[in-house]
This record gives structure tokens, sequence and C-alpha cells, in this order.
């Protein structure tokens, strides 16, 4: 007797078929003699919810919950406040208890009577906390440091400059972002442009202005000198300047304790830049950041140049169509543009994590093909297509959560992942999709 495709039932999973005395029936090798009547068995599906206590004290920060039953949330405490209710992210209030009803996990955060704005001014002007009760606009000092620029207020990549709005009741931090004055560095003037000789402070973080400002006029900064940071073993974070076209061979040789560079875009002139480090590559350095647009370089290449390690890397919501296909030096990735391109990390052998951002919507084909050490991949709700083959191969990840949102699954996108444990497909979906599901 052949088994039967599992039935489905919204909010239950299905636990087998069983027999009028209340057998599991093996189909498999099991011989049938006369008539059997089977009846499918269920079981209430298990979700998560989250609690984000927002400033409070809770004791337990997730909590099981299964369909069709009764839950109850803990109330949080805050001294000084009070609690207003627990909120999903979109603002909606979420009851206390009651009957689960929803078919997929949950993230709520508490709210309460004042929500607490810091300003973290990064060695600049100090401030007190903002404490308000409303949504009212509010109006942001503008802090002062040696030696920097004030770029504004940020909130993730989010400048606020000198307003910020509220649009919920959740204690926020502000943080400035600084740019070095022109008072800190030796430079040359070439033309219209600029080329930096010499670093002269002593900051852990150098953030590179965009400009050299000379008698009333912009030089654009291209070039640094492979001595710029010469005796600067301080260094742990440099965010070089967008403009930047060439680096000098060893720029970053000395920079003993550095953990952190973040480039604007990457050409074959900065790849040969880099180049004389495989010797000298600090232990702590393990992050880059690629802020903007890439040309066709191979960044395989580009990370040749740093030896055997590997690195956490983040791709700037303003990076559009990097290709890091076939690149083994990438140990875990988080995405914030609006998409993930056409094989971006096919064959990347030693990636183990991906965050998907909330503002990407489209994981497009064989992005993540192939990528057999991929155990942990997080996608936010702004997810609604996942492309044919995305996740293919992926034969180390477990377990994966998909969006409630995502409304296409491309063909085969989960083919042999054969450690996946468990998937549940979103309702929204409407493409059918052919084997997007690992045979398990």
């Amino acid at each position: 007797m052949l088994k039967p495709i599992d039935p489905t039932k919204v909010g239950y999973d299905f636990i087998g078929w069983y027999t009028e005395t209340d057998e599991k029936w093996v189909f498999a090798g099991y011989p049938v003699t006369e008539d059997v009547r089977l009846t499918a068995r269920y079981a209430n599906s298990s979700y998560t919810v989250a609690l984000n206590p927002n400033g409070g004290s809770l004791i337990n920060k997730e909590i099981a919950v299964q369909y069709d039953k009764e839950y109850e949330l803990e109330i949080p405490t805050y001294e000084g406040h009070e609690f207003k209710g627990w909120y999903t992210y979109s603002n909606e209030k979420f009851e206390n208890s009651g009957t689960w009803n929803l078919l997929e996990n949950l993230n709520l955060r508490a709210i309460w009577d004042t929500f607490t704005i810091k300003l973290d001014s990064d060695g600049g002007t100090e401030y007190e906390d903002i404490v308000r009760d409303n949504f009212d606009e509010v109006n942001l000092p503008t802090p002062n440091k040696e030696g920097s620029t004030f770029l504004g207020w940020y909130l993730g990549d989010t400048n606020y400059n000198v307003t910020y709005k509220p649009n919920y009741y959740m204690n926020v931090t502000l943080k400035a972002h600084w740019a070095l004055s022109n008072e800190l560095f030796d430079y040359e003037l070439i033309g219209e442009e600029a080329k930096i000789i010499k670093y002269k402070g002593d900051s852990e973080i150098v953030r590179f202005p965009e400009y050299i400002v000379n008698e009333g006029y912009n030089y654009l900064i291209t070039d640094i000198d492979s001595n710029a940071f010469e005796g600067k073993e301080n260094i742990k974070e440099i965010y070089f300047p967008s403009g930047l076209e060439k680096i000098s061979n060893g720029l970053l040789t000395n920079c003993n304790k550095l953990e952190t560079i973040s480039i604007h875009k990457i050409n074959y002139k900065l790849i040969d830049a880099f180049g004389g480090l495989k010797e000298n590559v600090p232990k702590t350095f393990e992050k880059i950041i690629f802020e903007r647009s890439f040309d066709n370089s191979n960044l395989s290449t580009f990370f040749i140049k740093f030896g055997s390690k590997r690195f956490d890397i983040i791709i700037g919501k303003n990076c559009y169509n990097p290709s890091f296909k076939g690149c083994n030096f990438i140990k875990s990735v988080i995405i914030k543009s609006d998409r993930v391109i056409y094989e971006s990390f096919k064959d990347c052998s030693f990636l183990e994590n991906v965050i998907l951002d909330g503002d990407v919507s489209r994981i497009e084909d064989y992005a993540f093909y192939n990528c057999k050490s991929l155990k942990t991949v997080y996608l936010p709700d702004s997810v609604t297509s996942i492309g044919s083959y995305g996740f293919a191969f992926c034969s180390s990840l477990e377990n994966i959560l998909l969006p409630k949102n995502l409304l296409d699954l491309g063909n085969y996108s989960f083919n042999e992942c054969t450690s996946l444990k468990h998937i549940k497909i979103p309702s929204l979906i409407t493409k059918n999709s052919m084997w997007c599901l690992p045979a398990v």
C-alpha cells in the first residue's frame, strides 16, 4: 500500500495516520489483508513569541505558544514607569492573554508611559537623556569635538542631523558621526584632487572627510599615501572617503589593532593597493563594510590580498550589484541593500551566517547556491521572493523561518538542503514551485 501525500490542516501539524485501535499505521512493508480505516491525526502547531522589555525587566523573554490554545504574556516591570501594553513593531497593540490564532512567530515590545532618547556624542559634547511622552519632533543639539566636523545624529544608517521625530514609544540611542578636520592631515593638492600624506590624530576611529578644504575650495580626496598611518598602532576602525580611487601599497601594515574598514567602492586600483599585507594582517582585523557600488572586479582577488583570513562583511543599503561568487574568505554577511542579486554568494564554501536587513525584498536565483557551511539565515518580513535554487545545496542549513509576506518561492529553492529539519510555507505564496523543498 503506497503512502499518500500528507494532508494539511491550517494551524496544525500532521503527525500520522492512525487505526481505529489507536495504532500508528506504517505503510512500508505492512501487508493489508482486510479493510482498514485510517484517520489523520494532527498536533497544534507551535510558535515562538519574543518579548522585548524595552528597558524594563522580564523573567522570560521568549515563550512558546500553540495554535488554538490559551496563552498569557508576562507583565514586565520598569521602576518609575507605567506599562501600557505589548505592541508589535508595526505599533499594533497585542492582547496580554487569549487564544492563539496566528500562524507565525511574533516579536513584541513593551510600551511604557515615557521613552528615552539617548545622545551618544562619541567623545564630543555630553548631553542629558531626553525623556518624552509624545511623538512631537525633537530638536537635536549640535555637539563639538576637537579636530572633527559633525556629520549628524545617526540611528543605524539614518542621519537625523538636527531633528528627530519618534514614531513609537521605544528607547533609542542616536550616535554622533564625525569626520576628521583638515588640521589632522598632511596633504598634497593635485589639480582639483587631494592626496593624504599623513594622519596626525590619535583617535581609534578614523573617519575621513570627503574633501580637503583649502582657501575656500573643496579638493576631493582620491589618494592616500602608504605611510599615512605610520606609528598609529591604536587605530581600530577606518572609514575611507567615497571619492577614493587608489591607495599606496602597505597602508594598513602598521595598524596592529585594526578591526574594521569601510570602503565605498571597489575597483582594480584599490584591489592592487592592498598588496603586501598577507604576512602583516592584524589578527583583530575581521570586518569589512562595502558602502556603495562595485565595478566588475573579482572580489576574490581583493580578499586574497589579506591572506587566508575570513571576514564578517556588511553590504550597505546603497551598495548595488556586489558579487562574491566563489569567494572563500567570508564567514558571515549582513545585507542592507534592497535585494540579493543573481549568484551573489554562490559557492562561498565557508559562509556560515546570513542576516538580511529590513529593506531586502528579493533574493534572486542562485543567490546562496552551494554555500555548504551555511548554518543560520535570518530573513525579514520584507522579503517577498526567493528565486530558483536560491539556497539549494546548502547542506549544513538545519532551520529557516520563511517570512510571512513571502509570495514567490522559486523552483528547487531548497533542493538538496539535506540537514534541513523543519520549514513552514507561508500562506501567502501564490506561485506553484517545483521541488522547492528537500526530500526529507
